[in-house]
């Protein structure tokens, strides 16, 4: 496919934008016009995009070697030209190429959890309990450990109680 701006080069910078619930529209660039129209398209992410990867799709790395995943065959200038990964094992194969990118996006190359912002408080750590009380009560009663199942309600009445009288819990 050919640059929509100067219609001379391959486009390698594929851009889509949602506008409402259903029009979709589409800008495929070459690499120069991408960062010529950087700041009047809002194309911030391209800044982004180029200081992590190379030049002509390689990995920003010395090496800068044409890899490709054993698991799905995707290889890295497919993947820069889609923007997405193929199977879980491409994080592995593309590491080199992807830390830099993730911590520019992210502030962090690693994953810290679904729930943003800090150590856990309280209010979490004890819904977590209430919830592993209520998945081991479930499992006793599947398993017909009546014993196990009436002690785990007992103590998942008294752990709801408790919650209910503290002066954070939510009503």
């Amino acid at each position: 496919m050919d640059c929509q701006s100067c219609h001379a080069k391959k486009a390698t910078v594929h851009l889509t934008e949602i506008v409402g619930n259903k029009e979709k529209r589409e800008l495929h660039l070459c690499e120069q016009c991408a960062q010529e129209q950087q700041g009047t398209t809002g194309m911030e992410i391209m800044g982004l995009i180029s200081s992590a990867f190379g030049p002509a799709g390689k990995p920003g790395g010395p090496e800068g070697k044409d890899l490709k995943c054993a698991t799905c065959g995707l290889a890295y200038a497919e993947f820069r030209s889609r923007g997405r990964l193929g199977c879980p094992q491409c994080y592995e194969v593309f590491r080199e190429a992807l830390e830099p990118l993730l911590e520019k996006i992210h502030g962090k190359s690693g994953h810290v959890g679904k729930a943003p912002g800090g150590p856990p408080t309280a209010d979490r750590t004890r819904d977590k309990h209430l919830v592993a009380l209520r998945r081991q009560l479930q499992g006793a009663v599947k398993g017909e450990n009546y014993e196990l199942a009436a002690k785990l309600r007992d103590e998942l009445k008294h752990a709801e109680e408790a919650a209910e009288g503290s002066p954070d819990a939510h009503s």
